[in-house]
């Protein structure tokens, strides 16, 4: 009888260990990969930023300027300066596009990773608005081709994603 009882409390052991290691697998997170039926799992991101704040703009609390759109470019850069005391994680901007008669020609809002400390610039990328690459910003060196249009753009901040200055790092 003493054997029945170590092999019950073994295979009790056993049991357990299984049930709780297919606990621990099933409440880990998965991505699908491009194998049909396999999956990966993703390790818990342990150093993960929680935004303190998420804050409409008020004025003077970022500045935008040196903007740049050449005519073939796919990008559009310029700087953003933080004047606030907050780390700056995101920007949510509205930009929008006039011909130089002053009518729009197009209007988007986009979120912008900016990890920009207080007080300082950093510049700052997006993908252009002007897909068929028809149009430059009427402050960027000129074409050489004469069937290119300038234009000129309004930057709004709407919306900062902040955090304070120890929890940046």
């Amino acid at each position: 009888m003493p054997m029945t009882r170590r092999c019950s409390s073994f295979l009790l052991a056993l049991l357990s260990l299984i049930f709780i290691g297919s606990i621990i697998n099933a409440a880990s997170p998965r991505v699908k990969t491009k194998r049909p039926g396999a999956t990966a799992s993703v390790p818990a991101a342990s150093g993960s930023i929680a935004f303190d704040t998420i804050t409409p703009v008020n004025p003077g609390q970022i500045n935008f300027s040196g903007y740049d759109k050449p005519l073939r470019s796919s990008r559009e850069t310029f700087f953003a300066t933080n004047a606030t005391e907050a780390y700056i994680h995101t920007i949510i901007i509205t930009t929008e596009y006039f011909d130089l008669a002053g009518r729009q020609l197009h209007k988007q809002s986009r979120r912008v990773a900016a990890q920009i400390p207080a007080g300082e610039t950093r510049q700052l990328t997006m993908p252009s608005w002007d897909t068929q690459q028809s149009f430059y910003y009427h402050k960027s060196n000129p074409p050489r081709r004469a069937n290119a249009y300038p234009y000129n753009i309004k930057i709004t901040a709407d919306t900062l994603f902040t955090t304070s200055s120890e929890l940046c790092h």
